[in-house]
């Protein structure tokens, strides 16, 4: 919290969402979002998943394995992992990246939950891949009955 008020001292708008750690580095990934940062403590696998995207458009993350439960830290004391070392976005994903996501219900990142109109289910997608950030709509009939 008193990193918090030490922020919006000086003047930065802070969020402080309970869930969307893919979304939040995103947004802090994307041009013109207006998220320039995203700080916090989320799942590994979600960790691997921002950073997946966020290594498709050429953005930067650093991060620690942080187990929030006993059982997590026991895991990665039985991995041999550190909880001191300092991932880059490069030590979590080698190589090339892509990143999809269909909105199911909607959310931070502007895709559209899925819709039906005229006989057609609608979902909306965001891909990512080096030197491409696309969103797409993808539209399949309804089942006739």
């Amino acid at each position: 919290m008193e990193l918090i008020d030490r922020l919006r001292a000086a003047g930065a708008r802070v969020q402080t969402p309970t869930a969307g750690d893919v979304a939040g580095a995103l947004l802090a990934a994307l041009p013109g979002t207006g998220v320039d940062l995203l700080m916090g403590c989320g799942g590994t696998p979600e960790g691997v998943m921002a950073a997946c995207a966020v290594k498709g458009v050429g953005g930067g993350m650093q991060t620690r394995l942080a187990p929030q439960r006993e059982p997590e830290a026991e895991a990665i004391r039985q991995a041999g992992l550190s909880t001191d070392e300092i991932l880059e976005v490069d030590d979590l994903v080698k190589g090339n990246s892509m990143f999809a996501a269909t909105a199911i219900t909607g959310g931070t990142l502007g895709l559209r939950a899925p819709w039906r109109a005229g006989g057609w289910t609608y979902t909306q997608s965001l891909i990512v891949r080096p030197g491409s950030v696309r969103r797409i709509v993808e539209s399949t009939p309804n089942d006739q009955e």
